[in-house]
Order: C-alpha cells, then structure tokens, then sequence
C-alpha cells in the first residue's frame, strides 16, 4: 500500500520500502542569507561561508578555507566568491586568487576565473586579486573587479583595477569596459567594491572613479556609483550613468572628502541603496570615516541618508532583502596603523545588521552576529515544486521506477537516494529534465530501503 505526502516546495523527500511509497520526510527549509565570518578549518584559521536557514546559521563546505565578496545569485542557486591560491614556496609576494561558484543545490564548487601569478624576474612580479563578483540574473554572465598588482622588489608596489563581464561558463572575457584608460590610482580602495545587478540583466552598479569638482574649482577622480550597460546587439559593455555625486573639500582644512561604496539595487530595480563615507581629514588620515547608509531612486535621484554610524566604523558590505523592507549590511571598526586610519574595516569585529527602509531603524538579523559580505538572492530560493507528485512504481525483477508528475518538462531537477537518513547521507545528485522524470527514472535495486530527495533547480 503507498501512501504519500507533500511537503515544502524547495525539497520533496520519499521513503521506499519493498517497491512501495511508505513515508515522507519532514520538512525541508529554505535558506537566501550568505555571509562570510571567521572559521577554523583542521585549525586553520580562514573566512567560512555561511547561510541562513530559517534563523539557524549553517556553514557551507566548498572545499575553500578563504571566501571573499561572496555574492549569492537572484535565484539563490548560486555563490560567487574569490579565494587565493596557495602560497608558492620562495615567491615572497601575496599570491594571486581566483574566482568560483558554488551550487547550493549540488554541493559543488567550479572555478571560473583562474588567476596565475606572473615572475617576469626575481624582482618584478604581478599578481591578480579580484574585488566583488556577481552573477547576472539569468547565470550567463560574471561580471568583477580585479586588483592588479606589480612589485619591482618587495616595497613600493603599484596597482590598478580593471573591470571586466566573462561567460559565467568558462570565464572567458567578454568584455573590459576600463580597458585604454591606463593605471588610476585607488587611495579609497573602493573601485569595484560592491556590484549589484539589475533584475533586468542588462546592466549593473558598482563604484568607479569619476571627476568631480572640488569646492576651490579644481578637479579631482573621487569613487561614485556608476552603472553599466551592455550595448545592444554585441558583447561589449560601457558606463552609462553616473548615480551618486562624490564630494572633494578643499576649502576646509584639513582637506575632508566624500566617497560611495558597496552598491544594491533592490529586488524589483526601482531602488538603489549603498554606502557613503565622510572622509574628515582625506590626507593625513588621523581620523576615522563616518559611514551612512543612503537610499535613492534607481536612478541616484531622491538620495536620503537612512542612519548613521559612529565615527571610525567602516562598512564591509550591504545587500537588500527581498521583500524590499530592510537592507542588509555589515558594520566593523575602521583598521588602523600606527596614528593613521585605513581605508578598510577589520572584518573579526565585524557584525551583520538589518536596516528599515522606511524608518532606517537598526535591529539584528535573527540568527547572525559576526560576520561580513552579506548577500540576499531576490526570488525567494529554489524553485517551487507545490503541485509536484512523486511516484513510483515495480519494474519486476529489474527494480523499480521513480517518476513525478507536475513537473515542468523544460525544467532541471536533481534527484538524489540514500538507504538511510544518517547526516549528509544523500549520494550525489543527478541532474534529470522534467520530461525524463514524466517519463520515469529506471532504478536498480541495492538495498531494501530507499529514501529519494528532489529538487527544483530552474528557480521557478
């Protein structure tokens, strides 16, 4: 006798007993927050990735012990993130790193940009370390920043950044929109911090040098929210707008300055939301920033400052929650050396907080304290399966068959067994369309209980 049970849309579980449908697991909850926090790896310390599921914080295994800028994909499938590469015995230079994803359905890690660093000579060395990396929202294109770094000996060394939109298949880039505007110096260390696209995916925020006028009449190259566009018909993508005026004040002393950093446009891309960062002394650096959220039209217009922090806190990080109301971030104290302060924030005394839209009331995550780089996908998580049957029926002495009515043929699922519900005992997936499930997947008999867990990989 079968009997069945339907449970939370991301995930359906079925227990298979002597070829018959005898039971259902419990429910399967969804998780959307990633973060990155400190965490120990065999004793190690490096930066995990963690998620939120339900208010309960669970670190993801990639494989990696660093996970810099994650940035979960708009269908939460996917995170992007940048990890270095090991350390090469006798280089004495930082190494370069490269750019992955990991498949929260699958449980797998893929790298798509591999970054080598290059010895031209035992004192002339360049390396690669990309800043934030996103996804677009249909998962075709990656678009990032990256450091590029030159040391002729091991002091003075000399970097840019370039910004670049790769197939998110195989990295290979598509497009540099910097590209022919030589080296730019980036003192605020903000070119590219952040990157957010826009739900319609042909265009995306992210800080970069603008000229600004000073208030003696001057000019000066200050970060701004810039947003970029792909051309129409090709492959190529340029500015196309400014979205936020930086500010230089010369006509003060010390000499104080304005900058913006980590960019979101929320979910439904009528929003944009980022960072300002009130520089009082932009020269010497013998005070700390003052760090405000701002929240504006799509378009930077109607900019208002939400809340501020106290001086000498630094922002790693801002991302909006999908339901519009509340913004993400990440708050730490500003690094320092000696009397001076950096342009960076200590990511160990880093928190995660939420911010209202409406009142720009601070209140905790539930759930989440430490952490940095927090990341909301925008469609909620996994693709439905309400209305998704699970069935299953003897195929004599050859097994059985595992098939599932209202799928959607051109959709992807994952379906995966195990004999038992021991942690983590689920073999590894295997990615089947909806028609073949319509259709009936053949399984052989290897054991006298079989449990089956699928999965809606389509985000719809």
């Amino acid at each position: 006798m079968a009997r069945q049970q339907t449970i939370k849309p991301m995930k359906k579980v079925i227990w298979v007993t002597g070829f018959a449908l005898a039971a259902a697991l419990p429910a399967i909850i969804h998780a959307q927050l990633v973060y990155a926090a400190p965490a120990s790896f065999s004793g190690v310390t490096g930066s995990g990735l963690f998620e939120v599921r339900n208010g309960q914080v669970t670190q993801l295994s990639t494989g990696l012990v660093e996970h810099n800028f994650p940035t979960i994909s708009r269908d939460t499938r996917f995170v992007a993130f940048s990890s270095p590469d090991p350390v090469e015995p006798g280089l004495g230079v930082p190494p370069s790193s490269d750019i992955y994803v990991y498949d929260r359905a699958l449980g797998t890690t893929r790298r798509v940009v591999d970054h080598n660093t290059i010895v031209f000579s035992p004192s002339e060395v360049d390396s690669f370390t990309p800043v934030t990396a996103a996804l677009s929202p249909n998962n075709q294109w990656l678009a990032y920043g990256v450091m590029l770094t030159r040391r002729q000996g091991i002091a003075n060394p000399q970097s840019t950044r370039e910004l670049n939109v790769a197939r998110a298949s195989d990295g290979v880039i598509l497009s540099n929109p910097t590209f022919g505007r030589g080296p730019v110096s980036d003192a605020f260390q903000a070119e590219f911090t952040g990157l957010a696209w826009d739900p319609a995916g042909d265009s995306f925020v992210t800080p970069s040098y603008v000229t600004v006028q000073t208030q003696n009449g001057a000019t000066q190259q200050l970060p701004a929210i810039v947003r970029f566009a792909r051309n129409p018909g090709t492959q190529d993508w340029q500015a196309v707008g400014v979205l936020s005026t930086p500010r230089y004040y010369d006509g003060v002393f010390p000499i104080a300055a304005e900058t913006h950093l980590f960019p979101a446009i929320s979910p439904s891309g009528a929003g944009l939301a980022y960072f300002a960062l009130f520089w009082p002394d932009v020269l010497g650096s013998s005070r700390g920033v003052t760090a405000a959220v701002v929240m504006a039209n799509a378009d930077g217009s109607n900019a208002r400052v939400l809340t501020t922090f106290n001086e000498g806190f630094y922002p790693l990080g801002l991302t909006w929650a999908p339901d519009g109301t509340r913004l993400v971030i990440a708050i730490a104290q500003q690094a320092t050396v000696g009397f001076g302060f950096l342009p960076s924030g200590v990511a160990s005394s880093a928190v995660i907080r939420q911010v209202a839209t409406d009142t720009g009331a601070i209140t905790t995550v539930p759930g989440v304290d430490q952490g940095y780089f927090p990341s909301y996908g925008a469609l909620g998580d996994l693709g439905s399966l309400d209305g998704v049957e699970l069935q299953i029926r003897s195929a004599g002495t050859d097994g059985f068959v595992v098939s599932a009515t209202g799928v959607s043929p051109g959709s992807l699922y994952t379906l995966q067994s195990t004999p038992g519900l021991g942690t983590d005992a689920f073999g590894p997936p295997q990615a089947f369309t909806g028609a073949q499930l319509l259709n009936g997947i053949a399984v052989p008999v290897v054991s006298s209980s079989r449990f089956f867990r699928l999965i809606n990989l389509s985000g719809q």
